[in-house]
């Protein structure tokens, strides 16, 4: 994984998990299937480089649902590394990984669960969405 990627998930975190109020949001999203979820202000798409757009909910083969974002480069000025992904792998509709977040989730460690589904995405990018059941 190129260094620039892993610097950006960890700004991302830290931005985030530093938020409860979009911690909050991503773990009951508002916002209608196939929206972006985060961020909204044109601000923050351009400096974090990618959006997180709500795919609705889905079902694990653990039986139990979660909320899946597809994480995907924006369009428009963004860090370099980003730019250089989107330019090479389908432009800014490029899903690059999902995260999923459990529905109805109550417990203190929403932090450390984002960290791990964001982390999966951009620093491992295993694509582990093979397991899914679409509602």
């Amino acid at each position: 994984m190129p260094g620039g990627l892993t610097k950006i998930y960890r700004i991302i975190v830290e931005f985030i998990t530093s938020r409860l109020s979009i911690l909050n949001k991503l773990f009951d999203p508002t916002v209608l299937r196939g929206k972006t979820a985060w961020p909204k202000e044109k601000a923050q798409q351009e400096r974090h480089g990618i959006r997180f757009d709500y795919d609705g909910e889905v079902i694990r083969k653990d039986g139990k649902a979660y909320h899946k974002f597809n994480v995907q480069p924006n369009a428009g000025k963004i860090p370099a590394s980003l730019r250089d992904y989107r330019n090479s792998d389908g432009g800014n509709h490029a899903v690059m990984g999902s995260i999923h977040l459990p529905v109805n989730y109550k417990g203190e460690d929403k932090a450390a669960l984002f960290n791990i589904q964001l982390k999966r995405v951009l620093v491992k990018k295993d694509g582990d969405d093979d397991d899914i059941k679409e509602d």
